[in-house]
């Protein structure tokens, strides 16, 4: 995740195995919860040991951005592979990021090469309202009326590191 630009997380109640979607409480994140460190998220064996992880089999989690929603795209969140020197950037309007790493992958599928994806082998970076918003005022409202046009930006840069 980009440095300092999630301040929280939303915390769900487990309805399935791979499923988490009741949001009880916003809760501030920091210090090494879920294998944080400086603001990046970090694969260390004691972050993903979390009770939320643990639950979700993974991240499947909400991050509440400090920027809040704004007119222009704003940077929420950078992953950089510091093998290859690739980068990807997430821009969004949206209050809300979510991550979610492939946590239902059960080795089905087969991709390039005919590898197998497993559990954890994938990354989605989801730009949105906070999960349960039609029933948290403290959220915002998401309720779009009829006639009523929805228009939101979220960019995906791919570049290099310099």
């Amino acid at each position: 995740m980009a440095g300092g630009d999630e301040i929280a997380h939303t915390t769900g109640e487990r309805e399935s195995l791979t499923f988490i979607c009741l949001i009880l409480a916003v809760a501030t994140i920091g210090g090494f919860i879920f294998g944080y460190d400086s603001g990046a998220i970090n694969g260390t064996q004691e972050g993903l040991r979390h009770a939320q992880i643990a639950i979700g089999r993974g991240y499947d989690h909400n991050f509440c951005l400090d920027k809040g929603m704004t007119l222009e795209p704003q940077l929420a969140a950078r992953l950089e592979d510091l093998t290859s020197g690739r980068r990807l950037d997430v821009l969004t309007t949206e209050p809300g990021l979510q991550l979610y790493t492939a946590n239902a992958f059960d080795g089905s599928v087969r991709g390039k090469q005919g590898v197998l994806y497993r559990m954890g082998d994938g990354i989605a970076l989801e730009p949105q309202k906070f999960p349960d918003t039609p029933n948290q005022p403290a959220f915002g409202s998401a309720r779009l009326d009829p006639g009523r046009s929805y228009r939101h930006t979220m960019i995906y840069r791919l570049s290099v590191i310099s």
